[in-house]
């Protein structure tokens, strides 16, 4: 979970590769369901998290990587979800069909400077064409989520309250809020630090 330019799926394509996790990012999944956007159209209308044009792509987008999500735990795999994750019935969802397998559910939000995710953007516009994750290049698409974000740290559904990481990508510092032994959590921190 993170702003738009915060490092999401680096930290993610990273993470699934140090600990053999099966990984899902948000951006594939459009890509896949024929979302392709022109770079106009994703710095002005699309991305932009208020723009009622996201809401068919965004429900179905999220139901694909949860579906992603439950296969992976039904074949015994670790699997992180790569996604902005920025309402609270996004995270409900994963939630809610992740639940009969019981998993350790963490929330790895990725946080950095404002002034890096602005270069970073700056940078994502310059290479649109480059990867199929420079999908939001748009300074309009990161302030509009700063608007809307509903932060997960009073998320407990079902019975499931996340462990919480928030990882700086600038400084490659690590707070959790909650101190808990976990095995699962050793293998994140490690390969975090």
């Amino acid at each position: 979970m993170g702003y738009t330019g915060s490092g999401k799926s680096t930290i993610a394509k990273m993470l699934a590769e140090k600990i053999g996790a099966d990984v899902f990012h948000s951006a594939v999944i459009r890509r896949e369901l024929g979302y392709k956007f022109t770079k106009e159209e994703a710095a002005n209308d699309f991305f932009l998290m208020t723009s009622k044009k996201r809401e068919p792509m965004d429900k179905a987008v999220y139901s694909i990587l949860s579906q992603k999500a439950k296969d992976s735990l039904r074949n015994k795999k670790d699997v992180i979800v790569d996604a902005g994750h920025f309402f609270k019935w996004q995270r409900k969802n994963l939630y809610r069909d992740l639940r009969k397998f019981a998993p350790d559910f963490f929330i790895l939000m990725t946080e950095c400077s404002e002034s890096n995710i602005l270069e970073r953007l700056k940078d994502r516009e310059n290479k649109f064409f480059d990867s199929e994750f420079n999908e939001t290049p748009s300074v309009k698409a990161y302030y509009s989520s700063k608007k809307v974000i509903e932060f997960p740290d009073n998320d407990f559904f079902n019975g499931i309250a996340p462990i919480i990481i928030k990882y700086n990508t600038e400084t490659c510092t690590v707070n959790i809020e909650k101190k808990i032994k976990n095995k699962n959590l050793v293998r994140i921190l490690k390969v975090l630090k």
